[in-house]
């Protein structure tokens, strides 16, 4: 009967084990999603020029395409204050309008994408203000 318990006490340590690392390898697929969905982002709004928002059909269009082609779909994306959330992809925000120095008009944004995990534990205590990826666009002229 002894023999039967340290099966029963190896098998838990195993399983413990084992979600461990898929949640790991599950994290660290879903932050390389953020990542590249990030870039994709900040590469489209540096070709439009800033300009890249619901109404403008052709660049938010390449966006929604390519962040779906890497399947980076949030579920549910929370953005800091003094953000604005954009139809659920990404959260953007100006960093400052002009460089020092510098007399041009222009703007420099802030993109944040966001970790997409649901472990309800890890949610609770953290939260996914945790679990962003932040980046900035080049100094856009106007």
């Amino acid at each position: 009967m002894k023999d039967a318990f340290g099966g029963i006490f190896n098998l838990a340590i195993i399983s413990v084990f084992l979600v461990i690392i898929m949640g790991i390898l599950g994290l660290t697929v879903s932050y390389t999603r953020a990542f590249r969905a990030k870039n994709i982002i900040i590469s489209r709004i540096e070709e439009y020029k800033g300009y890249c928002d619901s109404s403008d059909t052709s660049c938010f269009t390449k966006i929604k395409a390519d962040t779906e082609s890497i399947v980076y779909r949030p579920h549910n994306l929370n953005c800091p204050a003094g953000y604005n959330k954009m139809e659920g992809l990404y959260c953007w925000a100006y960093v400052y309008e002009n460089p020092e120095g510098s007399t041009a008009k222009g703007k420099k944004m802030r993109i944040i994408t966001q970790v997409d995990i649901d472990i309800p534990i890890i949610n609770k205590i953290m939260g996914l203000y945790f679990f962003q990826v932040k980046g900035d666009t080049r100094y856009i002229e106007e």
